[in-house]
């Protein structure tokens, strides 16, 4: 049996973000067999605030054993920065959670000399710095840390325009970082594209571990039924750098040729980012269309279940750039539709599973939601998945492999 901790700002479904269900898994794996404590922000005290902001601070300790977990929820403060490059020049990440804050707590509620394994979850990137600080100090550790962004992801764009600033900013978050790992055993991150950005600087063990679906969670909504009406949804925040051109030329074609009655459209999260929200909101038809806030993890997987259509903005340029509602489709057993077509991970990962479609045009994306909107009106719902391929991709399946990292 060994002894893992797990250190992560984002931990459960009150964290709000899908990303949070990641560490849940691997812990509730790891504690098949072995003892595990989870340390992260007291979202407990977040959820019971009226606004559900993750930068929120939270000023009480508690500790639960959820399962075979015990989980610390800590207290947390935002603290303020000096200027972009001088927070970068110390050692630090603009716009982070600093959890390096925790360190005491930490030291404080578990004997770090008798833990075997420590994993971070970063972002926030600060769980980098926190990593190398214990390594320092308790050298018989494992240090695992689990990337699931790069610094920033369009970097992940070759062709992405950044201005002087933003250039000599990531250089020296590369230099920190490179330092960092030094420190570190293990590197896990989400896809081979991120994965192989920090291979260039790193020369331990790493490995790949999909985010995945929660079949959990999905198995808690199996029975939800379909959509009277013909549904067609989108589930979660959209950003700027986004090309939503084909989507709602598609989406506008498709609306004129059906009766508008009987269909409804969801853009279920996408006003978390105001700006991609209006520019969405103003390309499209005023009628049929729901936009909402951010909805609990729990909520938006009865409302996917509901949807006949599940659809998303491919991000064409970029490597390796899933999102993690990619996989939350998988899960749903519902049709996806990706326009335009990623070129990439998500083309792949259709192709693959036989999910869904990805396409360029808006005149395919129109004719595709035609076809299943006619299937559906005589009564047909035909999803043509490859149910055993898609199960590999449960968090659950991919949570296994981090038993080889403890």
């Amino acid at each position: 049996m060994k002894n893992v901790i797990i250190i992560s700002y984002y931990y459960g479904e009150h964290s709000n973000v899908s990303s949070a269900m990641r560490t849940v898994t691997w812990a509730n794996e790891i504690a098949k067999e072995n003892k595990v404590e989870v340390f992260t922000k007291n979202w407990l005290e977040v959820k019971n605030n009226s606004v559900n902001d993750s930068s929120l601070n939270t000023a009480n300790y508690e500790c639960t054993k959820e399962g075979l977990v015990k989980v610390h929820y800590l207290p947390f403060t935002k603290k303020k920065e000096l200027n972009f490059i001088l927070t970068s020049l110390i050692g630090n990440f603009p716009n982070d959670y600093n959890i390096v804050q925790w360190k005491n707590i930490i030291e404080e509620k578990v004997k770090l000399s008798d833990i075997d394994t420590v994993i971070l979850s970063c972002h926030p990137y600060s769980s980098l710095r926190l990593a190398y600080i214990l390594k320092k100090k308790y050298k018989h550790i494992n240090f695992v840390v689990d990337f699931r962004d790069y610094i920033n992801n369009n970097l992940l764009n070759d062709n992405f325009s950044f201005k002087w600033g933003s250039k000599i900013l990531f250089k020296i978050n590369l230099i920190w970082i490179t330092h960092y790992l030094k420190k570190v055993n293990t590197i896990i991150s989400v896809n081979k594209s991120i994965l192989k950005k920090y291979e260039e600087v790193f020369e331990g063990k790493t490995e790949i571990i999909y985010n995945g679906y929660y079949e959990e969670a999905f198995n808690k909504v199996a029975n939800v039924s379909l959509n009277q009406k013909f549904t067609i949804s989108l589930a979660g925040s959209l950003y700027i750098v986004q090309d939503i051109s084909i989507l709602c030329e598609g989406l506008t074609l498709f609306l004129k040729r059906v009766n508008n009655e009987k269909v409804e459209v969801n853009f279920w999260g996408i006003n978390l980012i105001e700006e991609a929200a209006e520019k969405l909101k103003n390309a499209l038809p005023h009628f049929c269309i729901n936009y909402t806030d951010r909805i609990p993890y729990s909520e938006i997987l009865v409302k996917i279940k509901k949807s006949h259509i599940l659809f998303y903005v491919g991000w064409r340029g970029w490597k390796g750039i899933y999102s993690g509602k990619i996989f939350d489709y998988l899960g749903a057993k519902r049709n996806i539709l990706i326009a335009p077509n990623d070129e990439d991970v998500i083309e792949e990962l259709l192709k693959e599973t036989g999910a869904g479609f990805t396409t360029n045009s808006a005149q395919e994306f129109c004719n595709y939601l035609v076809k299943h909107y006619e299937n559906w009106q005589k009564g047909i719902y035909e999803y043509n998945g490859n149910i055993s391929i898609i199960e590999q991709y449960t968090r659950e399946n991919q949570a296994k492999k981090i038993l080889d990292f403890i």
